[in-house]
């Protein structure tokens, strides 16, 4: 026997290999010695998950609570000061990942089968209220009979209100199965998301592949919110239809999950009954089983069904579940002899451990590196619910296809060496196994189908990749974890874009964000570094012919970057990418950025200009005018580079004039390449080319034409060109035709600043009204002192107060949507000065018209170009609601910091939530720091208001030159507004509660509750009685009385508080 290193297991399991290692412990492989059964034990080390301990609970209690025929049985939580060690069914035939890679494909049949398990065990969740949000093909094991378990309750949540009605706010899963609202940062229900996901599993499993997959997870995203996917030509069209009606953007006409058990696809004569989602086990405890373990331990079956009767998840249950497991096999439930004395369980499980010690209203932990996958198969055993009988003949479980007993698939034959982590209960063996004799299911070779999920936006991308397109695995994320207590509804927060491919767990630190918890160390997931947030992704896609592994990219936040970041490094050949929608859009991610670009010997091609020739980089798409641009304007750090969502705009643009100029006799060809550029500009793909500060022309000029380079480059390379040749692609006679950079800079400031507004900052504003108008309605009946001057007031219930803070807030919305009207005129169409010079009439109105269709906002064209090309005024007039929305920022945020003061010496009336260490000195000192990040951002952004007010201000004769300024600070201002509207949001409104102890105290002392005598006694006796109980230390009452104004009964009638509000 191999040396015990955990006491608490010795004598009652026997520890053999680690299958699996994580950040916060490790998954040994077992065997149970009451029984001699394998089980899978997860040992998670308390000092690695410092404040995160706390968030193993949901996980459990999830585990706990669902008890079904295709989910995974928790045997046993024992938890010591050291350690919390999970006892789990050991699963020993692989993935469903691995099973679908190796054939390539699934028949009809097979996936009818396999997804009709999938959708009980998910129906069967969401009947006991808990939505899975990690649903995805490595999150579901195979037993012995290849029946399928859903494992990795990390991610899920039990909303209170019920899964029906109640919306989430944690985005969060493995993006390439995420659902739309998830990737758009929306609040959202969790039973609808987990749809989709069953819609990507679906495709995965009769493809073999993703539907929404690319190298760029921008674009990937772009893809998922528009709904392009595409449909093999073998497919039924039955199929085909059930995908389009889960893979429904819109989450509001998505198939719901109860129609799902019915629909036709999944009924046939193999199948001739709906999808049964209830669990075939009963609450019956087996006689057989109680009766071995009452004769081994001397106790009556009385005793032994009492104590498991008690769910303890402790050693004894354990021992049942297993010895049901193999009676339900049908082999010996007797229990070893080899012992000299019985277990004793009462010591066991109670000096060593306490299973019920973890309290229920704690998160839980995301086991992602601590439950290691393997794709090994062995022949042990089928699993059981081994806690509750199974009523016989209730549900056929279909025998597996195929001879699977002597044909187990080979791990290592995994294409591209795909690394993905291992499942808690599956064994990672390294031996080779036997070649299938199941022959796979080989893709014709025909032309595929360009299929649509129906969008409310009727956007669509028509890219189709080349090569061989096959599943690869996903990592699971998380921005932050719901409340399982959510009596309000969690906040959404932006979804960070992250690879979707197999990454390290060393490799990736993100933000974990558990509301209402002291946090203070990193996550396994969605985290940075708290300084640099710097993230290293392995970007893995569908997998191509090759065999090369996946280029690495440094990926950095660079609007979070620090200033001290070495301009060394910058201007080395880093290929680096921007965590988009931790800042904005996802459909803006990679970038590179640098001061200068060194051009290296034997890697440049020589462009040229109306200044002459001059060298830039090979790989580069941009041209002669970036280039210098670059040399002449080497001003600030990273974070001044030309905002991402500017350069969005300018690929909407783009594409908006090529297809208008293509009405007006532009080549086809030339336009449809030159629109096919724009869309990878839109989609990120192409931000790397986009390195010019925002101090350089005051029109924008150089950053037209590094578009216009860019966009040129990649629509001759795309026809097949040379490049550096300008053809057939000029950037100036094709891609800028009809255009001027005075009147497409502003234009696309205008663009980028509504998308922002729409995405982002209008959504966060929502959540935060959402949330301070449900703390009005829960304070409504809670009375309190009023202050004016800082001083005591007349009596109002905390509601009113908070009913103030969610108007604020309101008006901040109507006053951003005034603004929005002159927003959407746009200046294209001016061109020079504002009177359309080389431009065919109507230009402006047509292209502000496709913008429309593009991006579903109401453009228009301006009207009058020479306002909007002079001035700024828009723009000054929307940073100065931003301003308002920042100054009414300040007055909530400073309101609820000084109402939360304390705890003991401050005013109190509030309970903020605890998120994080307060002092690094102070012991137990906690502060109020969403507040505090709320007043710096909106100091910052009044600071952004008076540069735009004095860019602005710059609109001298036909030209404003101050726009990249303008815009620079604007999108600033939207962007760090809707991020700590989102954080303050989520860490702090939702979890304030009321100190109704301190709020009763003050009402009592407080003097001015005199004021409700005036009426009965006069100004100057209630004066009186004020000056005599504030004089003396005693209560109005008694003062009152003393002075004779009044009697008891007189006073204690007059002077009530509820009266008074």
């Amino acid at each position: 026997m191999p040396q015990v290193t955990y006491p608490v297991l010795s004598g009652y399991y026997e520890l053999q290999k680690t299958i699996g290692n994580g950040g916060f412990g490790k998954v040994k492989q077992a065997i149970h010695l009451l029984t001699g059964e394998h089980v899978a034990i997860k040992i998670i080390d308390k000092a690695k998950l410092g404040s995160d301990v706390a968030r193993i609970a949901l996980e459990i209690k999830a585990m706990k609570d669902l008890r079904h025929q295709h989910i995974c049985q928790l045997y046993q939580v024992i938890e010591t000061d050291e350690y919390y060690f999970l006892v789990l069914e050991y699963f020993c035939n692989g993935e469903l990942f691995d099973y679908i890679v190796n054939r390539n494909r699934l028949s009809e049949e097979q996936a009818r089968h396999f997804f009709r398990q999938i959708v009980s065990a998910v129906a069967y969740m969401h009947k006991k209220g808990y939505c899975h949000r990690d649903l995805k093909p490595e999150n579901l094991l195979l037993d012995r009979r290849e029946n399928l378990k859903l494992i990795d309750f990390g991610l899920c949540a039990q909303p209170k209100g019920g899964i029906n009605l109640a919306y989430l706010g944690t985005a969060c899963g493995s993006p390439a199965y995420a659902a739309p609202e998830i990737i758009a940062g929306t609040n959202y229900r969790g039973d609808v998301a987990d749809v989709w996901s069953l819609g990507v599993l679906l495709y995965a499993l009769l493809c073999g592949s993703l539907p929404f997959d690319d190298e760029n997870i921008a674009a990937m995203y772009a893809k998922i919110q528009n709904g392009v996917y595409h449909i093999p030509l073998w497919l039924s069209q039955e199929s085909i239809t059930l995908l389009r009606l889960m893979l429904q953007v819109d989450p509001t006409k998505r198939i719901r999950i109860d129609d799902l058990l019915r629909h036709r696809w999944l009924i046939n004569n193999v199948y001739p009954e709906p999808i049964k989602w209830e669990s075939i086990y009963q609450n019956k405890l087996d006689v057989s089983c109680i009766r071995e373990m009452a004769l081994y331990y001397s106790r009556t079956a009385n005793d032994i069904a009492q104590e498991l009767s008690c769910k303890k998840y402790d050693y004894m249950a354990a021992t049942y579940f297993i010895l049901y497991d193999l009676k339900s096999r049908n082999k010996s439930i007797r229990l070893l002899p080899n012992r000299t004395q019985p277990i004793n369980y009462r010591t066991f499980n109670g000096h060593h451990h306490q299973a019920s010690s973890i309290p229920t209203n704690l998160l839980r932990e995301k086991n992602q590196d601590l439950t290691p996958r393997s794709r090994t198969v062995h022949r042990h055993p089928p699993p059981a619910d081994l806690l509750l009988i199974s009523e016989q003949n209730k549900t056929h479980l279909p025998t597996s296809y195929g001879n699977k007993s002597t044909t187990p698939s080979n791990n290592e034959q995994r294409n591209r060496n795909h690394k993905t982590p291992n499942k808690e209960n599956v064994e990672n063996s390294h031996k080779k196994r036997h070649q299938r004799i199941t022959p796979p299911i080989n893709a014709p070779n025909c032309q595929r189908i360009l299929m649509f999920a129906e969008s409310p936006s009727g956007s669509r991308r028509t890219t189709e990749k080349k090569g061989d397109h096959r599943l690869s695995a996903s990592k699971s994320f998380d921005d932050g974890l719901d409340d399982n207590n959510l009596d309000d509804s969690k906040i959404a927060s932006a979804l960070k874009a992250f690879s979707v491919g197999a990454v390290d767990s060393d490799d990736l630190d993100v933000y974990l964000t558990p509301q209402r918890q002291k946090k203070n160390v990193r996550s396994l997931f969605g985290s940075v570094e708290r300084g640099l947030n710097t993230v290293k992704q392995i970007l893995t896609p569908k997998r191509t012919n090759g065999n090369k592994p996946r280029k690495t990219w440094m990926a950095t936040n660079l609007y979070r970057v620090l200033p001290a970041c070495s301009r060394a490094i910058l201007k080395g050949h880093i290929r680096m990418s921007l965590s988009a929608t931790s800042c904005f859009h996802p459909s803006m991610i990679t970038r590179m950025h640098h001061h200068e670009v060194p051009v290296p010997a034997g890697e440049t091609r020589t462009e040229s200009d109306t200044f002459g020739p001059i060298k830039v980089s090979a790989s580069s798409y941009y041209g002669a005018q970036t280039a210098r641009s670059m040399h002449h304007f080497n001003i600030g750090i990273p974070t001044d580079r030309m905002p991402l969502p500017l350069i969005e705009a300018f690929g909407l643009l783009k594409k908006a004039c090529a297809k208008v100029n293509k009405q007006f006799g532009l080549d086809t060809k030339v336009s449809d390449a030159i629109a096919q550029a724009c869309d990878e500009v839109i989609a990120g793909k192409l931000n790397d080319h986009f390195p010019l500060s925002v101090w350089q022309t005051g029109s924008g000029t150089q950053s037209n034409m590094n578009v216009n380079e860019v966009v040129s480059k990649r629509a001759i390379q795309i026809l097949g060109g040379t490049m550096g040749s300008k053809k057939p692609v000029h950037p100036n006679d094709h891609v800028n035709k009809s255009q001027s950079s005075n009147d497409t800079f502003p234009t696309a400031m205008h663009i980028a600043a509504a998308l922002e507004l729409n995405r982002r900052l209008h959504p966060a504003l929502k959540d935060l009204h959402t949330a301070l108008k449900k703390k009005s309605e829960e304070f409504a009946s809670i009375y309190k002192i009023g202050r004016t001057h800082l001083q005591d007031a007349v009596p109002m219930t905390l509601g009113q107060e908070f009913s103030g803070y969610t108007h604020q807030v309101a008006m901040s919305i109507e006053r951003l949507k005034t603004c929005e009207p002159r927003l959407y005129e746009l200046a294209i169409g001016g061109t020079a000065v504002g009177t359309g010079i080389n431009t065919p009439k109507g230009f402006g109105k047509f292209v502000a018209q496709t913008l429309h269709d593009l991006t579903k906002l109401p453009f228009v064209d301006a009207p009058n170009k020479f306002e909007a090309l002079a001035t700024h005024d828009t723009m000054v007039e929307l940073s100065g609601a931003l301003n308002t929305v920042a100054v009414s920022f300040m007055k909530i945020a400073n309101d609820i910091r000084l109402l939360g003061s304390g705890p003991r010496c401050g005013i109190g009336e509030l309970v903020l939530p605890e998120n994080e260490p307060g002092s690094s000195i102070m012991p137990g000192k906690v502060n109020p720091t969403q507040c505090e990040a709320m007043t710096m951002v909106a100091a910052q952004v009044m600071g952004n208001h008076v540069a735009v007010t004095v860019g602005g201000s710059m609109g001298h004769f036909e030209l404003n030159v101050f726009k990249p300024l303008i815009i620079k600070n604007v999108l600033n201002s939207i962007r760090i507004l809707s991020d700590v509207c989102h954080s303050f949001t989520e860490y702090c409104v939702v979890g304030i509660e009321a100190n109704k102890t301190v709020l009763e105290r003050y009402m009592r002392e407080s003097l001015m509750l005199v004021t409700a005598l005036n009426p009965y006694i006069g100004y100057d006796k209630a004066a009186q009685i004020a000056k005599k109980a504030h004089k003396e230390g005693t209560t109005l009452r008694e003062a009152a009385l003393a002075l004779g104004h009044l009697t008891a009964e007189q006073f204690d009638k007059y002077v009530n508080p509820k009266d008074m509000v």
